[in-house]
């Protein structure tokens, strides 16, 4: 049975009694057959669950699981174990090894479905009645909540939709809230239409950010970031101090964007004068996108919780709410009234009051019909949205300093892109970053939209399906046109609207590619916005006789969408409408939307590559201070008490004591900074090591054999190698990915681009010219490409599938006086010395160097570029465009090092000795600094100096121990981008970040 320290949350009855439950608790206390433990691969128990389930269970298990890794070696990712499980309440114990977040190849849902099914199938073939599963990858691996519940109740649907299992109950537990209430709204989306029993009821408190459909009491509360008047609801709500409408901050925006209209308005519904805690509803405004809003009258705070301005607030949003249900509104859009110069509420109070009235409501409300009820909280004021979220017994952990339409705040999620609004039978409605989509059951030629979109093959003469439906309902005139026309490039063309209720008719031909529709979706969004559209209308591309996969053809317009909102962020384009007539398309449609609810936006590799070097670009953060935590992990002192008759004795006895300390202790130091690059589960290790020694990091004096010291020493050392090495590792395959992609051919034709880590090592093989490497494939298994016919093979099932390798345009502008490439990442360009460019460089040398310039030559290399307006872009950024600081310096070097320099760049880990301001890369703004003393001369005399671009940005003076530049104020992240020898007037610039300099040319003189 169920543990009474466990609490259920919901419960799922499906077919042949088969139960699925979800519960918050300690899976440790949970009785169950058999426990499902979240293991690393060499299944050392050290952190989250595996410790907590390791310890309850007792030292036996994991002497077992080391013994099994010693006869068999580490456990695979996807892959399950069992092992006896101890002292706790189960027959068996099984070892689930789930991915980790980023190191997965983008295969992390593949993989959490299937070690929850060799767990669910082990569990049946043990003859197991019960299994506990906890949130499997959600902790320390890094792996979102949401894409973990989701991939796991999907192995759970598949497992229970067999039928006959001995295996009769499944629970999935945890003790976080957030996450329990992940894992309950995955089992709500995928477990609904199987479910024959009744649930747990809801807790009645706030279900918060994106969901997959409405609650049962038809009240959907949403926190989110914003500006209220950009809202698009049914009804925008501001407060007023007396009967003033423009007394308010928002009020006084509304009247700007609505015009005079707004005070008559308000003034002919308002009828006279209004009192505390009455509403006056304005509706048909222009300007704005809702079509009506509530001004509330309210009264200053008078420093009373229970006061008559309370009541007033009270009064006013019970109003707004019952005026929702009354006039059929299904949106209503609330700022966090009061807390304005005008009114004074304090910031608690205020949202204390409006999450307890809104909580009232729902309790009360007799209809069922959908309202969503936002709180729009403006991205100022931090006061209301740390209130709003501790009051609503919420944590916020969304990205700091979004400010998008839908950016929903909820129990640990990220700022969600793709967000419920409302669902019915034959209507989904959703936000897409700041753009409605609705996809409706319905006949695309009643649209009363800007633009309708027609799928067509302009090579056929007879039309069919929805081509033919709409030409047909649009008239001869759009026939005739659509004839006559003569289709770009692109297969796209545009008519009049003829008889349709539309501004034109865009035809398309998408080929059944979904690559295709991917990219015309995107483009066709982009000519809407760019011609002022506001709305545009889709049918399901290629999904009627064309027999393209539903859910295939769903992702790629989706995908597109996605991308085109992302990326122009649009203005006038407000709704996409996805208009399905056949109730099979339409299902499938929806449910692929669906699963999409709640995620944030998914990056191509390009965008990971970019965000991936803005992220190393970064200024690392200590999350904790020294000497607390890790740091200050301290054995128990060693007390010896010495007895003697004399003091000669007992000092005699004290030497003898200090000479064998000496000969034992073992001093060694550890750079924090090498601590601070270890991920979760490194330092783990490390910690855990510590405390079997009984040693600290801070490794100061102890009592403890050399040995312990100098192994954890070499622990900590070894793990920030492979630190550096992989944070190195991932620069590469981030620059790689801005400028080539390497694609591979699915059976079903579509192809697939292959993950920045296998896009590194084909793009590495074809520049050093291998005939072959291996890459990993979407199950697992291992493909081995030959370059030179193009094509990977699987070694298993001997499959064969086709690669292409595609070039990117440069996503930055590249120097006009570059030469083309031609296909080449890499290229050493000797100027010719009449050349306007040489005599530029050579001139700005010799002015405080007077050396013979032997040659020039210019750097053209596409990875360093990109790395560097990465860098510079997000300097740009984080100061001002004023602010960067862009300088061409000096730096020298000798002709071993020149190699490694214009290949890889500069690197701070080859600072020396010298380091006066710092310990990064050093540029010089007199070239004589640099040709003086930092240029060697090679066997034959001659010497090589680099001019680099230097982004210098916001400086300060430097010192030697500084290994980083320091914060410029009381924000820890935003720090000095260099250090400088002389505030005034420096001449010397040192950088830490390597992507901050780019060598653009190397002179070589003697």
């Amino acid at each position: 049975g169920l543990s009474e320290v466990n609490t259920t949350v919901a419960s799922y009855s499906l077919r042949d009694g088969f139960q699925v439950l979800v519960c918050q608790g300690d899976i440790t206390k949970q009785e169950a057959d058999v426990l499902v433990n979240a293991a690393n691969e060499d299944l050392e128990h050290i952190g989250g669950v595996a410790a907590a389930l390791s310890k309850a269970g007792g030292p036996e298990v994991q002497k077992e699981c080391r013994a099994l890794v010693k006869k068999w070696g580490k456990v695979p990712t996807g892959r399950v174990v069992s092992t006896t499980g101890g002292n706790l309440n189960c027959k068996s114990l099984l070892h689930a090894v789930g991915p980790v977040g980023g190191k997965s190849g983008g295969r992390e849902r593949i993989l959490l479905e299937t070690v929850i099914q060799f767990a669910l199938n082990s569990a049946e073939s043990m003859g197991s009645r019960s299994i506990a599963i906890p949130c499997i990858s959600s902790g320390v691996f890094g792996v979102p909540v949401a894409l973990c519940s989701d991939a796991i109740v999907t192995a759970v649907k598949k497992f229970g939709s067999q039928g006959g299992r001995s295996l009769g109950r499944i629970i999935l537990i945890d003790t976080r809230v957030e996450v329990v209430r992940a894992m309950q709204e995955a089992c709500d989306r995928h477990l609904h239409g199987m479910s024959s029993g009744s649930k747990v009821p809801r807790d009645p408190g706030f279900q918060m950010g994106a969901t997959a459909g409405a609650p049962e009491d038809g009240v959907l509360v949403e926190i989110v970031q914003g500006s209220l008047e950009t809202q698009q609801v049914d009804c925008l709500v501001t407060p007023m101090v007396g009967h003033n409408p423009t007394s308010s901050r928002v009020g006084s925006i509304l009247s700007q964007m609505a015009g005079p209209q707004l005070t008559a308005g308000f003034h002919k519904e308002a009828g006279g004068a209004t009192l505390p805690g009455d509403t006056v509803l304005v509706v048909g405004l222009p300007s704005l996108q809702s079509k009506g809003v509530f001004f509330l009258n309210l009264l200053p705070w008078d420093n009373n919780p229970h006061g008559v301005a309370i009541q007033a607030l009270r009064r006013g949003i019970r109003k707004v709410l019952t005026s929702c249900n009354i006039k059929g509104f299904s949106s209503v859009a609330f700022p966090v009234l009061g807390t304005g110069v005008a009114l004074r509420f304090p910031h608690s109070q205020a949202s204390k009051v409006l999450l307890e009235e809104v909580r009232t409501f729902k309790q009360d409300r007799v209809a069922r019909t959908f309202l969503l009820v936002r709180f729009v909280i403006h991205p100022t004021d931090k006061d209301s949205r740390k209130e709003t979220l501790r009051v609503g017994g919420f944590t916020q952990d969304a990205d700091k300093g979004q400010n998008q339409a839908c950016q929903t705040y909820g129990p640990r999620a990220k700022s969600a892109f793709y967000c419920c609004v409302s669902q019915t039978n034959n209507e989904v409605t959703a936000m897409l970053g700041g753009v409605k989509l609705q996809m409706v059951r319905g006949d695309i030629i009643n649209e009363s939209v800007d633009a309708i979109i027609n799928t067509t093959d302009f090579s056929k003469k007879s039309l069919s399906g929805v081509s033919k439906a709409i030409v047909t309902a649009a008239g001869p005139d759009v026939q005739a046109q659509l004839a006559q026309s003569k289709p770009g490039e692109d297969c796209m063309c545009t008519t009049g609207p003829g008889l349709l209720a539309c501004r034109e008719i865009i035809h398309a031909s998408f080929k059944c590619d979904t690559q295709v529709i991917r990219k015309k979706s995107k483009k066709i969004l982009k000519q809407c916005e760019s011609k002022g559209y506001s709305s545009v209308a889709f049918p399901a591309i290629n999904t009627g006789e064309a027999g393209m996969n539903f859910e295939e053809a769903c992702n790629a317009m989706l995908d597109g969408m996605t991308s085109a909102i992302s990326k122009m962020k649009p203005h006038s384009l407000t709704l996409i409408r996805i208009v399905i007539l056949q109730p099979l398309v339409f299902r499938a449609f929806r449910s692929e939307l669906e699963k999409r609810f709640g995620r944030v936006r998914p990056l191509g590799p390009k965008e990971k590559a970019k965000q991936l070097l803005k992220r190393l670009a970064r200024t690392p953060k200590t999350s904790t201070p020294q000497g607390q935590t890790f740091m200050s992990s301290k054995p128990p002192p060693a007390v010896m008490s010495v007895i003697s008759c004399g003091r000669e004795t007992i000092s005699t006895v004290q030497k003898n004591l200090e000479g064998i300390l000496q000969k034992q202790l073992v001093v060694r130091e550890v750079d924090v900074d090498h601590v601070s690059r270890l991920d979760g589960m490194e330092l783990e290790a490390v910690q855990a090591k510590v405390k079997v020694s009984g040693i600290s990091l801070e490794c100061r004096r102890r009592l403890i054999p050399p040995e312990e010291v100098s192994a954890v020493v070499e622990l900590v050392n070894r793990a920030a190698q492979k630190a550096l090495y992989r944070e190195l590792q991932h620069k590469e395959e981030a620059m790689y990915a801005l400028v080539v992609q390497w694609s591979i051919r699915e059976k079903n034709g579509t192809w697939r681009e292959l993950s920045l880590r296998d896009n590194y090592l084909l793009e590495d093989a074809h520049l050093t010219q291998k005939v072959s490497v291996d890459v990993t494939s979407q199950d697992g298994g291992v493909l081995k490409v030959n370059l030179s016919a193009r094509e990977a093979t699987n070694w298993q099932t001997g499959t064969v599938y086709e690669v292409k390798r595609m070039e990117s345009e440069s996503p930055f502008e590249l120097p006009a006086q570059w030469e083309p490439m031609h296909g080449d990442v890499f290229k050493k360009v000797t100027l010719n010395q009449n050349s306007a460019e040489y005599q530029a460089v050579a001139g700005d040398f010799v002015r405080t160097a007077q050396r013979n310039i032997q040659k020039i030559e210019r750097l053209q290399n596409y990875h360093l570029w990109n790395a560097y307006s990465v860098c510079k872009q997000r300097i740009s950024k984080k100061n001002d465009p004023a602010d960067l600081g862009e300088m061409s310096l000096y730096h020298g070097t000798s002709a071993e090092s020149s190699h490694c320099i214009e290949r890889s760049g500069f690197n701070r880990s080859y600072a020396g000795d010298r380091v006066l301001y710092g310990k990064g890369v050093y540029f010089a703004v007199n070239a004589e600094y640099s040709a003086s003393r930092y240029c060697p001369a090679d066997a034959s005399g001659l010497r090589r100096l680099y001019v680099a671009r230097v982004l210098t940005g916001r400086y300060t003076l430097g010192e030697p121990s500084m290994k980083k530049t320091p914060a410029r104020g009381g924000d820890p992240t935003d720090c000095f981008d260099s250090l400088v020898d002389n505030q005034q007037q420096p001449t010397m610039f040192v950088i830490f970040h390597d992507d901050q300099a780019y060598p653009e040319y190397l002179i070589t003189f003697t």
